[in-house]
């Protein structure tokens, strides 16, 4: 009896959205917030992603002997959630400058166009990793 285990997110950000599990390119199923999807499968190679909108993992390759039980977590990757508190900060302190000091930090400027460009390459070049699939010993 071999098992395949999946546990899905747990970042506040994920509560409200689930993640399609794919499994040698089929789709094996749904996971939402804190939960887990366990199946049986076949032993050998298997490859593994998840998705989520046009968003989704890496594939992963692995192997999976008789009677073995694996464990994989989908997981945002951990960076994403923390762009718009960087881009806030940074507005933040530039007009908190320029307002009350008329100092004029251009740098930090260049720091706010990145921080805005940034979430551009996560929806065209970088959709692929957005999601993280990962095994748990």
């Amino acid at each position: 009896m071999t098992k395949l285990i999946i546990k899905g997110p747990t970042d506040f950000d994920s509560r409200f959205v689930r993640n399609s599990i794919y499994l040698d390119g089929q789709k094996i199923g749904r996971i939402g917030y804190g939960e887990t999807l366990k199946l049986e499968v076949e032993s050998g190679d298997h490859n593994l992603y998840g998705e989520i909108l046009w968003y989704r993992s890496k594939n992963l390759s692995f192997y999976i002997k008789e009677n073995q039980t694996k464990t994989f977590k989908i997981s945002r990757q951990e960076y994403q959630k923390y762009f718009i508190l960087i881009f806030l900060v940074i507005l933040f302190i530039y007009s908190f400058a320029k307002i009350n000091y008329n100092i004029n930090l251009n740098i930090l400027l260049i720091l706010l166009i990145f921080t805005f460009v940034y979430p551009f390459y996560t929806l065209t070049f970088g959709r692929h990793k957005y999601l993280k699939m990962t095994e748990l010993l």
